[in-house]
This record gives C-alpha cells, sequence and structure tokens, in this order.
C-alpha cells in the first residue's frame, strides 16, 4: 500500500540528479522522470511503501497535446488545469496566473494549492 508521498524541491538540475542517485543508493527505485520531476518508492511489506517526488521549482509539468491537462506523477493521474494547479510551479505575484513551463494561465478560481 503506498503511503502519502514527501515531495522535496532541490534547487536545480544538479541537485536533482544528485537526489535520484542518493534516493537509489538508499534502496528506492526512480518510478517516474518527467521534466523537472522523479518519483521514486522503496517497498516495504508491513509499514507500507515510501514515496518521494524530486521536483524543481516551478518546473514544468507533462502536459496534455490539448493542453488542458497535466500529469501528476504522484497521483499517476491526469488534472485538469482548470481546477488545479501543478504544486511547486511559479506564480505571478498575485496568484492570478501560473507557469505552465510554456506560457502563463490563468488561476482557477478555487485552487486545491490553497486548500491544503
Amino acid at each position: 500500500m503506498p503511503s502519502t508521498p514527501t515531495q522535496i524541491t532541490v534547487a536545480d538540475p544538479t541537485q536533482l540528479e544528485a537526489a535520484i542517485h542518493g534516493y537509489i543508493a538508499k534502496g528506492y527505485h526512480l518510478t517516474f522522470r518527467g521534466m523537472g520531476v522523479a518519483v521514486l518508492v522503496k517497498r516495504r511489506s508491513f509499514r507500507g511503501d515510501d514515496v518521494v517526488a524530486l521536483v524543481l521549482p516551478g518546473a514544468p509539468w507533462p502536459m496534455s497535446d490539448d493542453g488542458e491537462w497535466w500529469w501528476d506523477p504522484v497521483a499517476a493521474a491526469w488534472k485538469g488545469c482548470d481546477v488545479e494547479v501543478p504544486p511547486g510551479v511559479a506564480r505571478s505575484e498575485d496568484g492570478s496566473h501560473w507557469w505552465d513551463g510554456v506560457r502563463w494561465r490563468s488561476s482557477p478560481e478555487v485552487d486545491v494549492d490553497t486548500l491544503l
């Protein structure tokens, strides 16, 4: 049974690579690698799996061809851009827009990040 993922923000691509190799050395397995994000899992039989998501700040998330959905590697699901903003992305100073790696998008009126 997977446990709640621990999200760790790294400063740059060099730190992302170092963190990936560090977790692999600790017995984790790389399960997803995207642009600016990596998810690693350490299987445990009785205590549940340890899941770590390494993320670059403002990293572009994989987007659907129509640009309406972004891939959440932690939930392993597509999420609607008009409903939820990917965690850790760059935001405008007033929070009304977020950077998808290509362009600024309007933030949803109710963002899941603000509810937590």
